[in-house]
């Protein structure tokens, strides 16, 4: 009820006891969350603007391969980019690790991050590499739950979603979403559940497309990952179902190998969920030396292209 006293769009900064509850109750009041728990000085960060903050002029390209018989593509993309507190701390660790730039990396970043600190979106901007390609973190312009979003006032998220994307050179949009037995806050039931977040509603998965395609948006990810990825078109747009979640990489190497072998699909296309509290880019490049020559690596936006040419 509290949330309810104000405006839709209004912005919640902090943090919740329980994730799925409170996204869910701000959701229903058709507020986006900015995770700021642990941010510092985000009212400095706000009030300085930079001379750069918006950020490259384009995004980098990378080449769009193709892959002969029994090839899989395979993309990783790093969870937790709707959380500025996450940006301002552990992903710059991340960041700074020895082995990014050397391997395609699809990382969430949130948004809003141009207007909360344009100077830390300008960092990261000026700092990418031709291996790194920034995706729209969960689930636009802030956190929210997409099937608890009033659907009146949907069109006004998504115009603002389109907006910061636009104005960040964002071209793909990760997604995650709830049920009601998750909304609940009880652990045990929402850990029974097993759904991956995924946004299951093909109705809103189309609204969210039709929102953002006058905003450049060719690829939405969808959910937190599950054992068995899925893709399908809407309106030109691929809509990707994570394989996930992967928090090791021994966990990693497994959901894939298991995908893989139980889907005879060629050319088959895979977009790893990574969990960043857990794993690193030196992670990840272990698991690609262990994957083999079978194996095409690209960034998640470049798999997108590929979906959706059938490459």
């Amino acid at each position: 009820a509290i949330f309810k006293e104000y405006s839709p769009g209004a912005v919640h900064l902090g943090w919740f006891i329980d994730e799925g509850s409170g996204v869910s109750l701000t959701s229903d009041a058709a507020l986006t969350v900015l995770a700021t728990d642990n941010f510092y000085n985000l009212e400095i960060w706000t009030s300085v603007q930079s001379s750069t903050a918006s950020a490259r002029e384009a995004p980098l390209a990378e080449a769009v391969p193709t892959l002969s018989a029994n090839q899989v593509a395979i993309s990783f993309t790093i969870s937790d980019g709707d959380n500025l507190q996450y940006i301002q701390h552990h992903m710059l660790r991340l960041w700074r690790d020895s082995s990014r730039g050397s391997i395609p990396i699809g990382w969430t970043i949130s948004p809003a991050l141009i207007q909360a600190a344009p100077g830390l979106a300008a960092y990261y901007y000026r700092t990418v590499s031709a291996n790194d390609d920034f995706i729209a973190g969960p689930s636009g312009a802030g956190y929210m739950f997409p099937s608890r979003w009033p659907a009146q006032e949907l069109p006004g998220f998504l115009q603002r979603t389109g907006r910061l994307m636009e104005s960040m050179h964002l071209s793909t949009l990760e997604v995650l979403d709830i049920d009601f037995l998750q909304s609940t806050g009880i652990p045990i039931i929402a850990n029974l559940r097993q759904t991956g977040m995924v946004l299951s509603d093909p109705n809103l998965q189309l609204r969210l497309i039709q929102g953002l395609l006058p905003y450049g948006l060719h690829g939405l990810l969808n959910g937190a990952g599950t054992k068995m990825p899925k893709v399908h078109m809407a309106q030109g747009v691929p809509v990707y179902q994570n394989l996930g979640l992967a928090d090791s990489v021994s966990k990693t190497l497994e959901l894939v190998r298991n995908a893989v072998s139980s889907n005879q699909q060629r050319p088959l296309f895979l977009n790893v969920y990574i969990l960043a509290w857990s794993m690193t880019p030196s992670d990840i490049k272990k698991v690609i030396q262990q994957l083999g020559n079978q194996y095409v690596v690209v960034t998640p936006g470049t798999l997108m292209t590929m979906i959706a040419k059938g490459k």
